[in-house]
């Protein structure tokens, strides 16, 4: 099993995010033992949390971000290996104004 992280600080577009996940769950659901998150939604004021386990996933309004936060994404998945790079590419390259991962950790 491993895990990673990942972090930006642009917001996701919300409509591309959701084909992303939901392809994600369709081709990888089996390999994702457990994935959670705080999203940045462009044109939201709110968090949305996430969570899901393989291929069942939730989502809910979260609190408003503070006008002084600093707003970042925080996603985290556990996978088995078969699934690391596509799913980590995946939330790089969703589309928005999502510019470049700026942090990504592997754990074992």
């Amino acid at each position: 099993m491993r895990s990673f992280v990942f972090r930006a600080d642009e917001p996701f577009d919300g409509v591309k995010l959701e084909e992303f996940l939901s392809g994600m769950i369709q081709v990888y659901g089996p390999d994702l033992l457990r994935y959670k998150g705080v999203l940045w939604l462009d044109q939201n004021a709110n968090r949305v949390v996430f969570q899901g386990v393989h291929m069942l996933m939730g989502g809910d309004m979260g609190k408003p971000w503070g006008p002084e936060e600093k707003r970042r994404q925080r996603d985290g998945v556990h996978r088995q290996e078969t699934a690391r790079r596509s799913v980590r590419s995946g939330f790089e390259a969703v589309p928005g104004r999502l510019a470049a991962m700026t942090q990504a950790a592997k754990l074992d």
